[in-house]
């Protein structure tokens, strides 16, 4: 327990780490509206989507693992997570 424990803690501290590079200055202006855009269109999300998209792509769960914290079912995981990044797809799109 101890060490799963501790290996959730490097996933976060890793998560934040390229999180907060997303937002280093010497990126183009462009790029910093198009993660607040996203960022934007992430909290708009259900509550639900939100966690399992940033449990994914921000905090680097694998499908398994997001599956057994949430009590989901593998393929349920998958489809919503895919099913929210076309969502994504579509409203960033538009902007």
């Amino acid at each position: 327990m101890i060490n799963e424990c501790k290996i959730q803690l490097r996933k976060q501290k890793n998560a934040i780490k390229n999180a907060n590079s997303l937002y280093h200055t010497d990126l183009p202006v462009t790029f910093h509206d198009e993660v607040m855009d996203l960022e934007h269109t992430l909290a708009r999300l259900p509550a639900m989507e939100r966690l399992l998209v940033k449990m994914r792509y921000y905090l680097g769960y694998s499908f398994e693992e997001i599956a057994e914290a949430t009590e989901l079912p593998l393929g349920t995981v998958k489809s919503k997570v895919y099913a929210t990044l076309r969502h994504l797809r579509v409203k960033l799109e538009v902007k």
